[in-house]
């Protein structure tokens, strides 16, 4: 990589993979493999990926729970009063404090529930989890998005587009994991099932 462009150089000539605008590192390349530095916590990695690998090549698919409308509740939104900062940890072990800007509260077959939810640009982002976990779903719960509130304060929160993290595909991805508060105590048969060759 000597001189190449993808090499940034500060005021003292120091040379570093890193856009010091954007902290974004960038794909690199050769054959069927590339790769590229991720951050966790203070520790860096690197993510590499084979586009020959026998996963890909063998992938067909994920399966789901039949679509239910049921599963998409009306939730609303409250706001935290003063600013929250939720411990999330991944799957390697990592604990990542996280602003969450509200909660989301719904009821399920006439039980009230609630779900802390992380900003992510126009969505909120919710990682959950329930009492499928480890069995008909992935034992370390689902991801899912949601749009932000209407005027009124409401979310439609549809469980049928929940889905399963990266680590149920790899053992070398570092998925965060639900914070405690948003473990269901219920089945949300809903969404994408466990992964049939994890």
């Amino acid at each position: 990589l000597e001189g190449d462009s993808v090499f940034h150089v500060d005021q003292k000539g120091a040379r570093s993979l890193m856009n010091p605008a954007t902290g974004d590192f960038p794909v690199l390349s050769q054959e069927s493999l590339s790769w590229y530095v991720i951050k966790r916590a203070d520790s860096y990695g690197i993510r590499l990926k084979d586009k020959e690998s026998w996963a890909l090549k063998n992938f067909e698919g994920v399966a789901y729970f039949p679509v239910n409308t049921d599963w998409n509740v009306q939730a609303r939104f409250f706001p935290f009063t003063n600013p929250k900062v939720i411990p999330i940890e991944n799957i390697v072990g990592f604990n990542i404090p996280t602003p969450s800007p509200g909660e989301l509260r719904f009821e399920v077959n006439g039980m009230d529930y609630t779900l802390d939810v992380l900003e992510d640009g126009d969505e909120y982002f919710i990682i959950f989890g329930d009492e499928t976990n480890g069995g008909s779903s992935y034992s370390s719960g689902r991801y899912m998005y949601t749009s932000k509130p209407d005027e009124d304060g409401f979310v439609s929160l549809d469980f049928n587009r929940s889905y399963n993290p990266p680590c149920v595909f790899t053992e070398f991805a570092t998925c965060p994991l639900p914070p405690l508060q948003n473990i269901l105590k219920t089945k949300i048969n809903a969404g994408e099932l466990l992964y049939s060759f994890h």
